[in-house]
């Protein structure tokens, strides 16, 4: 199973931020990029899909992520 999600930059902001989660349920990439079509409409930018694959199991290490 996937999950697509877009990042991009809202109007009148700076920053990043998550602009449609997994609530949306975007069911493949077509429609996150017709989410990205009215996105833009509305006037964000700098958008970004990012596709989320939980088909294979995920291995997480935390101590390999931290630094000393």
């Amino acid at each position: 199973m996937k999950e697509y999600v877009i990042w991009g930059v809202a109007p009148n902001q700076i920053e990043e931020s998550l602009l449609v989660s997994e609530k949306a349920k975007l069911q493949n990439r077509e429609s996150a990029k017709n989410a990205i079509l009215k996105l833009k409409a509305l006037g964000c930018s700098k958008m970004r899909i990012q596709e989320i694959d939980f088909s294979e199991e995920l291995i997480w290490n935390a101590s390999e992520m931290l630094s000393d």
